[in-house]
């Protein structure tokens, strides 16, 4: 059976691993080294640098070098070099693409299989962006895994065992609580934030460092002059590494030698005390620590019931995570801050010798559940974040509840908004925020066939169905007529944007659902007396119009969304004029506000 690594993608650094026989082992890249770091950049004549050669290079080409992509995946950010453009998923492809050469030539034998880990947190459009940088860079993706689910398998959970993995990395923090029971790995709850981690401790000494230059030595570049750009990336690579010191030392020095400013030139050099970097980051532990009681919470338990806890990511190095966590706990158990005694048993806060590598040999290990290698662990997830459709309103109806375990089936009624609609737009979201707006679109599809009759009389089921694969099916019926859609989205996986736009791509369904659109917008558009905003719906609606002629798919497909932003607009207007009495709203005011 062809052979399957383990990635852990990180935002600082990325690792790979394989299974040696049954115990995972961690490949290193040409260099010799078992973090790659997650740095790509771009030489002058056109060559593509990834890791150590990338990153010891950024200060001379800084303009030309990317970092920390893993916090852009899923958006439509674009890094722009020699006028060319390349997307998260381009760069991550890259990193990708090194790993799968260093496991090559490590392992003598081409390798295609991988299992990537991704933050807990991370939505649906991050998990499909992070799939497809891996098929770009040659991997068939067996699965996309959770990276604090990655440590816990790496740990080798004894049975009848409650652990809660605090997983601290470079660019995000997740918090998960699991049990095994059994041969069974069960997950029983998550939460996170994808935009906090080392990097951010990172920013926070840069701030005081600089700070502390001015103050001491009157040295405050412009950060606008090239030669200051080339000091600050200095700086920032020395922060980072005294950061590090400040894990093992309580004080270290930065110095960098022959700094320029003006016609002088300077040696800077400052000193930092693990005291005052650990009053600087001290809120956002804080905030690591609140997230990690609600997910204890959310899994039913106390912290008396928790056996084991485990630290992994690079950033749970820093004492001060150690010691908070353990005071935390203490509070409830009168805890020392290296063991965790309850009950005459010993509990304690692990912590592997590379917390940085555990993610990877996770993956590993799940690579091996998938080939059938090791059947002694069943593994079972979660959903992380909830997943519904939107209503009326703007509205988000969460149909599979947050941290539900997988597989899980649900159904749920709901009807028409206007008398003899004949269709029905279901709308499908994942996030926790009862607006629609602040969720994740993952697609949307139309149920057509619905007999004509008044609002509120026709009765849509619509069902989520989601399989331990994190497949995803949603299916909208009507009893009365027996008409039913449905679309497959899989979690992580670019076929789930291919089928929801191919549930548009009947000519007929494009057409039904603008003239509805046009319909509605119709019968508000005199709640609006913004003369731009009603010449923009007259264009768009003579284009529709156009579109509904020539029966051009792509140009239907455009109209269709612009009608759809126009309807919410006056949606929201007709809601206002609901709850206010003074006179009518302006349209201009209103998009400012949003």
């Amino acid at each position: 059976m062809a052979r399957v690594v383990g990635i852990d993608l990180g935002t600082t650094n990325s690792c790979v691993s394989f299974m040696d026989g049954s115990e995972p082992r961690i490949i290193p890249n040409d260099r010799g080294n078992n973090l790659t770091p997650s740095v790509v950049a771009f030489t002058q004549s056109g060559d593509i640098l990834v890791g150590e050669a990338a990153k010891n290079q950024a200060v001379l080409n800084l303009e030309r070098t990317i970092m920390s992509v893993k916090r852009a995946m899923g958006s439509d950010r674009k890094f722009r070099v020699d006028h060319r453009d390349f997307s998260p998923v381009d760069i991550s492809s890259y990193i990708l693409k090194k790993l799968k050469r260093d496991a090559e030539v490590f392992l003598g034998m081409e390798v295609h299989g991988a299992v990537i880990s991704v933050p807990a947190y991370f939505n649906e459009q991050q998990r499909r962006a992070t799939r497809e940088a891996g098929r770009l860079a040659g991997f068939e993706v067996k699965r996309i895994i959770n990276e604090p689910t990655a440590t816990a398998l790496a740990y080798g959970l004894q049975s009848e065992t409650r652990v809660l993995i605090y997983d601290l990395g470079g660019g995000t923090f997740d918090i998960t609580v699991l049990a095994r029971e059994g041969n069974a790995l069960k997950v029983l709850s998550t939460r996170g934030n994808n935009n906090l981690g080392g990097m951010d401790f990172d920013n926070l000494l840069l701030q005081k460092v600089l700070k502390q230059l001015y103050d001491e030595r009157g040295f405050a570049p412009s950060l606008l002059v090239g030669q200051d750009l080339m000091f600050l990336q200095m700086l920032k690579q020395e922060t980072e590494k005294a950061k590090i010191e400040l894990s093992s030392r309580e004080c270290t020095t930065i110095a960098i030698p022959f700094v320029q400013s003006g016609v002088k030139l300077n040696h800077i050099s400052c000193q930092l005390r693990r005291r005052d970097f650990e009053a600087l980051i001290s809120d956002l532990v804080d905030q690591t620590l609140e997230l990690t009681m609600r997910a204890i919470k959310d899994a039913g338990l106390t912290v008396r019931s928790i056996d084991t806890y485990i630290l992994s990511g690079g950033s749970s190095r820093i004492p001060l995570i150690k010691s908070r966590l353990a005071s935390l706990l203490g509070a409830e158990k009168g805890l020392a801050a290296d063991s965790l005694p309850a009950g005459g048993q010993k509990r304690q806060i692990r912590i592997r010798t590379k917390p940085d590598e555990s993610v990877a040999m996770g993956a590993a290990l799940q690579g091996a559940l998938i080939n059938g290698k090791n059947k002694t662990l069943i593994l079972k997830d979660i959903t992380p974040l909830a997943l519904g459709i939107e209503v009326d309103g703007g509205s988000f109806i969460p149909l599979i509840k947050r941290n539900s375990p997988v597989p899980v089936s649900v159904k749920r009624d709901f009807t028409t908004i206007a008398n003899n609609q004949t269709s029905v737009e279901v709308h499908i979201l994942q996030g926790n925020s009862p607006k629609a707006i602040r969720n994740h679109s993952l697609g949307r599809f139309l149920l057509s066939g619905i007999r004509e009759v008044g609002k509120g009389k026709p009765r849509i089921e619509v069902s989520f169905e989601m399989d331990v694969d994190g497949i995803l099916q949603v299916t909208a019926h009507d009893p009365d007529t027996g008409s039913e859609q449905s679309v497959v989205l899989a979690q992580g996986n670019e076929q789930g944007c291919d089928q929801q736009d191919n549930s548009f791509s009947a000519i007929t369904d494009l057409k039904k659902r603008i003239n509805f659109l046009i319909h509605r917008i119709s019968r508000l558009i005199g709640l609006s007396r913004d003369r731009i905003f009603a010449a923009e719906i007259k264009e768009i609606t003579a284009r529709a119009n156009q579109a509904l002629l020539s029966g051009s798919s792509v140009e239907l497909n455009k109209c269709r969304i612009a009608l759809e932003r126009i309807l919410g607009d006056l949606e929201m207007i007709s809601k206002y004029l609901e709850t206010e009495s003074e006179g009518a709203f302006s349209l201009t005011t209103y998009r400012r506000s949003r």
